[in-house]
């Protein structure tokens, strides 16, 4: 009895780690066709310009913009 649960348990395992196999296999199907070798273009906003205010707020908003 322990020993058929023990076999039925492998049977499962083995059917899950084929599955886990054949999603492995589309996963990576799906980068190398996303991926295409390139990059991708991504439209980046600019900056709003500093204007040289005297003020913490502006200031700290410009460089938070320049990082981003």
């Amino acid at each position: 009895m322990a020993r058929d649960r023990g076999l039925e348990e492998i049977v499962n395992l083995q059917k899950s780690l084929i599955e886990a196999r054949d999603e492995i296999a589309v996963f990576k199907k799906v980068v190398r066709h996303n991926s295409g070798g390139g990059v991708s273009h991504v439209k980046v906003k600019e900056p709003e310009s500093y204007d040289h205010t005297r003020s913490v707020k502006t200031l700290g908003n410009f460089l938070w913009d320049m990082e981003h």
